[in-house]
């Protein structure tokens, strides 16, 4: 991989880790590297493999594409609007827009339209059901 690529990557594992709260020597734990490890990574200095990113990745809740920066962020912008921040519900929403790179044209308007209906019907003043 380029380093332009790697520095993106590298960013969007930081992103990613912050957003969840994260410090670089948890995500390290999480995934049986050192502090150094995850700091080399986020600068897009450590050279990583796929099979390392993709081990980032599930650490994270999100995708290989989402570091790569496949993804639809006007869909993670819009599960943010809507839906309570931290839910389990949304969190589970947001990993769902992440992942629709991965997914075929039908799937991913069929994802739309449902998280949009869901967000509407339970949007940041209504509490969602039990279990959501």
């Amino acid at each position: 991989m380029g380093e332009l690529t790697l520095s993106r990557i590298g960013r969007r594992i930081k992103q990613r880790r912050e957003e969840r709260g994260l410090d670089q020597g948890q995500l390290a734990s999480m995934i049986g590297r050192t502090r150094g490890y995850i700091s080399r990574a986020e600068t897009g200095k450590a050279g990583e493999k796929a099979e390392d990113l993709i081990e980032i990745a599930r650490a994270l809740g999100t995708t290989l594409a989402d570091l790569v920066g496949e993804t639809d962020e006007a869909m993670v912008t819009e599960v943010r609007r809507r839906l309570p921040d931290g839910t389990e519900l949304a969190l589970t929403f947001e990993r769902i827009a992440r992942g629709l790179a991965d997914q075929t044209e039908s799937d991913q308007e069929f994802i739309r339209r449902s998280v949009e209906a869901i967000a509407a019907r339970w949007g940041r003043d209504a509490e969602p059901p039990d279990g959501l």
